[in-house]
């Protein structure tokens, strides 16, 4: 059964929420599975749409040794409990599986198989009629395994172990031919990274033979070489840009391999899309100041100093033990449908991965339904807002025009940039886009492309905003306040960043429409009311609009974000509100 056309078959009636620390989750299109650390597992059905997510219904089962990992089993779950591998049918029956002779320390499940670490060694499970049994045992040069992934041929393994205490050494993997036991790779941390790492994961590409590395106290992941052969990295591009963070770990992947799942900065959430090598979802689910979140991921302390002529130098520093993280287990969904983050003091936290509704185990809500659409469009050499229209322009000279009414893209044709050197698309307006280059500047019909004029002279316009001109904005300890340009002594309204700690210069202004939006360091959007300078909406989970550009209709915010390969357009809804007078 394909894990996207998954569907529980819950049994029984509603039952109330568990509150035990959540130790393992599994996503499935259909269905969220909850391993906790007093032996319950449950059953969530999952909805569809901007409605909510959970509706309450579960199925339980509780099993004296706690559920540590878990796997999508071809149409039954599985679970690892202690050393036995246990089985929770679509009916709502429970059973017992393979015993491997040691604790098992992570599952996985590939092309028809499922594979386990346990002590030393990778055993590979078959199907046999209804159940399960042992067809192979690879052997390991160490215990004490507690990750595992097997690549998108079922042909290699990559295990990850955390040492004890007594062997001071960082954490490390290494990965095996599963038919040979020969090891053919390695992922271990760097010398610079010795002290500050204390947890590794890693993947296998779902396209290629490349492992991803995700280290704890890292901003990366790091794509290393094929089977990572020593550990090394990929030459050129090395990482794929995490959000500043000082946890990543642990990780999960969706039953297909190819989205992953990571804990952020302790609570948040981070899904990559491995086969593209892009971001797709970011959800910060803190709420606490950028300072405070810092302090909290403190690694070091003074505890001595001494005095210079100018001022103090520390002489040494303590090094402070890593907090507990609130996220104790993540998943993804196939498709990225949706991810969830298990807390260690048993709370669920689901992100609609279409319209960004997050939402609790309990019902509540932190975000309702915000994003609306999301049109994919290449990634553009240039591009405007302007006339209701996003305009990219390749460096081919291929035209994606995209009406922010409707949110319907098109594609009108190719521009002819021969004889212009470094042309870029600098304005839209009145139905014209303006292209500069060195020598002049040109103006095209946006629906033909047809050249309407040409002038001499290089047009300095950059990108077009819908804005009232007259207006101006600093920064200072209070926020950024607005003035207008013949009385700057006079504020007219100050956006306070209530310790979201803004990028400088991401703060976009409409005056016509009396809102401001800017992002903080984790990536998260908020949105000002410029007639009181409250903040009415604070959207998280919008995953790669990092660094975005933004314009605003009447009824919607859009964004336009370029990473990687790929650009997209997001819209989200604005709350209803009065026209801004701006007197």
């Amino acid at each position: 059964m394909d894990p996207e056309e998954y569907r529980w078959a819950v049994p029984g009636e509603s039952g109330a929420l568990c509150t035990a620390p959540v130790t393992a989750l599994l996503a499935l299109t259909g269905t969220l599975v909850v391993a906790r650390e007093d032996g319950v597992v449950e059953a969530l059905p999952v909805a569809e749409g901007p409605g909510p997510l959970l509706d309450g219904t579960r199925t339980m089962w509780r099993s004296e040794v706690p559920v540590n990992a878990l796997t999508w089993g071809y149409g039954e779950v599985l679970g690892a409990a202690g050393e036995r591998i246990v089985r929770y049918g679509a009916d709502g029956s429970l059973s017992a599986g393979p015993e491997l002779g040691a604790p098992i320390g992570a599952l996985c499940a590939r092309a028809g198989k499922v594979f386990a670490v346990a002590g030393p060694a990778v055993h590979t499970l078959e199907r046999d009629g209804d159940g399960w049994r042992l067809a192979r045992s690879t052997p390991l040069p160490e215990e004490g395994y507690h990750d595992l992934d097997i690549d998108r041929k079922g042909a290699h393994a990559v295990v990850l172990r955390r040492p004890p205490e007594s062997e001071a050494a960082p954490p490390r993997g290494v990965v095996v031919n599963l038919a040979t036991g020969e090891e053919v790779g390695g992922v271990r941390a760097a010398l610079s990274e010795v002290e500050s790492i204390t947890d590794v994961y890693a993947r296998f590409s779902p396209v290629t033979d490349n492992v991803y590395r995700f280290a704890s106290r890292s901003h990366d992941v790091e794509k290393l070489a094929r089977f990572a052969k020593s550990g090394r990295r990929v030459k050129g591009r090395t990482g794929l840009r995490m959000q500043p963070s000082t946890w990543c770990t642990p990780v999960a992947a969706s039953p297909d391999g190819r989205y992953v799942a990571s804990r952020q900065s302790g609570s948040g959430v981070l899904v990559w899309d491995l086969a593209a090598e892009r971001r797709v979802l970011y959800a910060e689910l803190d709420d606490a100041a950028v300072d405070a979140k810092l302090a909290r991921r403190a690694r070091r302390m003074p505890v001595a100093v001494r005095p210079l002529a100018d001022g103090i130098t520390v002489t040494r520093w303590a090094h402070l033990p890593v907090p507990d993280a609130a996220t104790a287990a993540v998943a993804v969904a196939p498709g990225a449908r949706y991810a969830v983050a298990g807390g260690a003091d048993g709370t669920l936290t689901v992100i609609d991965g279409a319209t960004r509704r997050i939402e609790y185990g309990d019902g509540t809500v932190s975000q309702p339904a915000v994003l609306t659409a999301r049109v994919p469009v290449p990634a553009f050499g240039g591009y405007a807002f302007g006339d209701g229209h996003w305009v990219g322009v390749a460096p081919d000279g291929t035209v994606t025009a995209v009406d922010l009414g409707t949110g319907e893209a098109r594609v009108p044709g190719a521009l002819d940039f021969t004889g212009m050197d470094y042309p870029r698309l600098a304005d839209v307006h009145d139905g014209v886009l303006v292209v500069t280059h060195t020598e002049g500047t040109r103006g095209y019909d946006l629906a033909s492309l047809t050249e309407v004029w040409r002038a001499g002279a290089r047009a300095s316009a950059g990108p077009a905003r819908e804005a009232d001109d007259g207006f101006g904005f600093r920064q200072d300890q209070e926020g950024w306040s607005l003035y207008r340009l013949d009385a700057p002594e006079t504020t007219l309204v100050t956006l306070c960043d209530r310790g979201l700690g803004l990028w400088f210069g991401d703060l976009h202004v409409d005056t016509v429409r009396g809102w401001a939006v800017g992002q903080d360091r984790g990536g998260r959007l908020a949105l000002w009311r410029l007639d009181d300078g409250t903040v009415p909406h604070l959207y998280d989970g919008l995953g790669e609009v990092l660094a975005g550009d933004y314009a605003f209709t009447d009824d919607a915010l859009w964004l336009y974000t370029d990473r990687l390969r790929d650009g997209a357009l997001y819209r989200l809804a604005l709350p209803p509100r009065e026209p801004w007078r701006g007197t």
